[in-house]
């Protein structure tokens, strides 16, 4: 066994220990328990026995054991050196003295015993009969005591089930015992301790009518000697009238932090709604499948991805020509498009100017003026460029005095060859065009400037 550490030894100074005892619904107390608890705090005896109501004695049985162990914790200054040669002798010396006391008194009395010796940082156990040693951490039960029973025998043969084993007619038939002509047959038991382990002794008549869940419970409340109480009145209560004698040890060290009966119930309550909602979600799954996504939105993704969204309509491009503030009304653009004139009914000239000053299409390029600079005279034009404003007013002048000349040339030449067809004779205008005199009408600063010639 492992020598203790600081922690265990702390939590055995802090331990927590109870004994009770009830008669039951019996006529005669025959159940005995005592705990024992060295001075130094390191170490505690626990037993109990069940005297045997079969035999006449069955109270002196029990009782002779208590004091036997007693007498020997005693002796070994309540630190046996060898527990479990401790607890050898304690059952061999107290079956030899049950039956000489028998024999001083003509009657073979027997007892089932359950000892439970704590030293340092172990625990060691013997036991004879069924009463039972429970070892609890956390809630959970590490170990317990096989029944010397007939209903444990046809248990581990398969004859019986465990729920039928609870209350089957033969569970009271104790097959070993202390005490009579038999040989002995002691089963042991041992193991470390931790803080907050718990250790629960007691006869058939608690955990019979209790179970291993409720006894677990009485290592994780905070008041051990109030909860034993209550563990053995209930199982009083249970018993009825006919209750057998009851009677209980508990041990609990100190420290740790033991998970309750009702949060361990709790758990798995919550484990298994847990697991019906993840095979909820997973039937659904496998029922619908995985979600579809939405056509539209993954072609919009696909678009965005890697594709130029301008392409994908003409019609944008058109839109997107449009001034930023203008709205757009289809009804308007219907009435724009009605107001176009026909290429075949523009004249002649206004058709020129528009196809020289018109951007070619097609292409994608142009090679037309700002809208500010192609509204603006070439006087303006130059003036906006940095030259003086009087010479470029003296120039202008100048080529515009050069044109007239030219133009009366021109038209006086015209008149001799053909006086009659001044309507019908085409003149250059100023860029070289032709332009016909019938025409200025149309408008234009051209035809304007020939009829004020020809009013001259």
């Amino acid at each position: 066994m492992s020598q203790p550490t600081q922690a265990v030894q702390q939590a055995l100074r802090e331990a927590q220990w109870a004994c009770e005892l009830h008669v039951g619904g019996r006529d005669e107390q025959q159940d005995a328990v005592q705990v024992f608890e060295s001075s130094d705090g390191k170490g505690f005896l626990l037993i109990v026995a069940d005297g045997m109501g079969g035999h006449r004695g069955g109270s002196l049985a029990s009782e002779t054991l208590t004091e036997v162990a007693g007498g020997l914790w005693l002796a070994c200054d309540e630190a046996p050196r060898d527990p479990g040669a401790f607890l050898d002798e304690l059952i061999q010396r107290g079956h030899d003295e049950i039956n000489r006391r028998g024999r001083e008194r003509g009657l073979e009395p027997r007892s089932t015993v359950v000892v439970l010796v704590v030293r340092e940082g172990n625990a060691w156990w013997a036991h004879v009969g069924d009463s039972r040693l429970y070892h609890f951490r956390s809630g959970s039960c590490l170990h317990r005591t096989r029944d010397d029973s007939l209903v444990q025998v046809m248990l581990d043969a398969g004859e019986i089930t465990p729920e039928e084993a609870e209350n089957h007619p033969d569970q009271n038939r104790v097959l070993r015992s202390i005490g009579g002509d038999e040989n002995l047959k002691i089963q042991y038991g041992g193991t470390e301790i931790l803080p907050g382990d718990g250790f629960v002794l007691c006869s058939d008549g608690l955990w019979g009518p209790l179970t291993d869940e409720e006894l677990a419970a009485l290592v994780e409340e905070p008041d051990v000697k109030s909860a034993a109480h209550s563990a053995v009145a209930e199982a009083v209560r249970r018993g009825g009238a006919s209750a057998d004698n009851v009677s209980l040890a508990v041990l609990r060290l100190g420290g740790g932090q033991p998970s309750s009966p009702r949060t361990w119930q709790a758990g798995w309550v919550a484990a298994a709604i847990g697991s019906l909602s993840l095979a909820a979600v997973l039937g659904g799954y496998l029922l619908l499948g995985p979600e579809q996504p939405d056509p539209q939105e993954a072609a919009q993704e696909q678009m965005g991805d890697g594709a130029d969204e301008d392409a994908l309509d003409p019609a944008d491009d058109q839109e997107a020509e449009r001034a930023p503030d203008e709205p757009h009304d289809p009804e308007e653009e219907d009435k724009r498009d009605e107001q176009v004139p026909d290429e075949a009914d523009v004249p002649e000239t206004e058709r020129t100017r528009d196809d020289a000053d018109d951007t070619e299409e097609g292409d994608g390029k142009s090679d037309e003026l700002p809208a500010d600079e192609a509204d603006t005279p070439e006087s303006e034009r130059s003036r906006d460029e940095g030259d003086d404003p009087e010479e470029a007013a003296k120039t202008e002048v100048d080529k515009q005095d050069e044109r007239n000349d030219d133009r009366r040339e021109e038209m006086e030449n015209a008149d001799g060859a053909n006086p009659g067809d001044d309507e019908r004779q085409d003149t250059a205008g100023p860029n070289g065009d032709s332009v016909n005199e019938g025409d200025t009408n149309q408008g234009g600063w051209w035809g304007a400037f020939l009829q004020l010639f020809r009013d001259r």
